[in-house]
């Protein structure tokens, strides 16, 4: 059955869609949220967290099979590790809400802290992964 402010419309990127449009669910805004954990884990790593062809990407977004493996992740925080796993559940009654997200530890941490970390290496693996993207159309 239908619920209020839903959609069930098969829509979006591979990389960013969410598990429940791929399953024809009705969904909601919660589908954002997902994919704001998809954005967050390319800033921080500089590549996608799910990876392949269209349907290898499917099959690892319906059961959320990503890692923090590799050395991009070495200087990452735990709470940063956090915000992105609690972004990227499957369940969606368990995935961060928007106002969940801007109350998560990591949102909350200090600049100071924060700048001290270097991101070089993330940024070169970031601009390799878009000039992959840009190949790809």
């Amino acid at each position: 059955m239908k619920k209020p402010n839903s959609f069930r419309t098969k829509c979006g990127t591979p990389a960013y869609v969410a598990p429940e449009i791929l399953n024809e669910e009705f969904y909601g805004l919660e589908v954002d949220n997902w994919s704001l954990g998809v954005i967050v884990y390319i800033v921080l790593s500089g590549s996608a967290p799910f990876k392949g062809g269209k349907n290898h990407v499917y099959k690892k977004v319906r059961t959320a099979d990503f890692d923090f493996s590799g050395r991009e992740w070495c200087e990452t925080s735990e709470s940063a590790k956090n915000f992105v796993s609690m972004l990227l559940t499957v369940n969606r009654n368990k995935r961060l809400t928007a106002q969940a997200a801007l109350e998560h530890n990591w949102m909350k941490e200090s600049n100071r802290r924060l700048s001290s970390n270097d991101l070089t290496r993330n940024l070169e693996i970031l601009k390799e992964f878009n000039a992959s993207r840009k190949n790809e159309t």
